[in-house]
């Protein structure tokens, strides 16, 4: 039997083992593993990853990697940065790397837009990117303190070793030792001040009610 057959079997056997109905969810979780078992199947080989792909910059941008790297980690996905093309791939499961994708590009956006109306035209780039950082810096926290208590936190730790897993397998990953960078101070604090301004209540079309602040 082709084996893309059997890992779509064990999808479905594995879905219903999330079932209310305990007989029926333990009898999907053992006709999944002993298909598992019989094909040399893991869970991780029978999932169904997808690549989000977000335009972004060329350039490493500080407070735009703390976004995507705690956007991920919200959604048991993985954040990968494309510099040759300058995109953000977002890998994962196809709901969770859609709407990781969506929050990321609302929150640069939002950080952007913040920047604009907060920091006069003729400030100098540093100056600028260290208010874009300190705002985003605040947001990373606040994501973590309410995925800490969101109803897919069980789930995250497992997501994202098995996506992690799945990319390693299909791509080189260079690793990147992230680090604060040099900032302005008064920036900076301005900065962090502002991103208590941005609503995380974001609902992404087709979300099925996952929200990121729907804990």
């Amino acid at each position: 039997m082709d084996l893309d057959v059997i890992k779509r079997r064990v999808q479905k056997l594995l879905k219903l083992s999330e079932s209310p109905n305990e007989e029926e969810a333990a009898s999907a979780l053992r006709k999944a593993n002993e298909l598992m078992e019989e094909y040399h199947l893991t869970e991780t080989r029978c999932r169904t990853y997808v690549q989000e792909h977000v335009k972004s910059t060329k350039r490493r941008s500080p407070w735009r990697g703390i976004l995507s790297g705690n956007v991920a980690w919200l959604y048991g996905v993985m954040s990968v940065q494309d510099s040759f093309a300058g995109e953000k791939l977002f890998i994962g499961e196809p709901l969770e790397a859609f709407l990781a994708a969506e929050m990321y590009q609302y929150l640069c956006k939002s950080v952007e837009r913040i920047a604009k109306q907060s920091i006069r035209r003729n400030a100098k780039y540093k100056y600028r990117e260290s208010f874009k950082y300190g705002c985003a810096v605040r947001i990373a926290n606040r994501i973590r303190d309410m995925g800490e208590r969101c109803s897919w936190a069980p789930e995250r730790e497992e997501k994202i070793n098995a996506v992690d897993e799945y990319a390693n397998s299909i791509m080189t990953l260079s690793a990147y030792a992230s680090k604060k960078p040099s900032v302005n101070a008064k920036a900076y604090q301005r900065g962090l001040i502002s991103g208590n301004g941005v609503s995380l209540v974001r609902q992404a079309t087709g979300s099925g009610g996952r929200m990121i602040g729907g804990y």
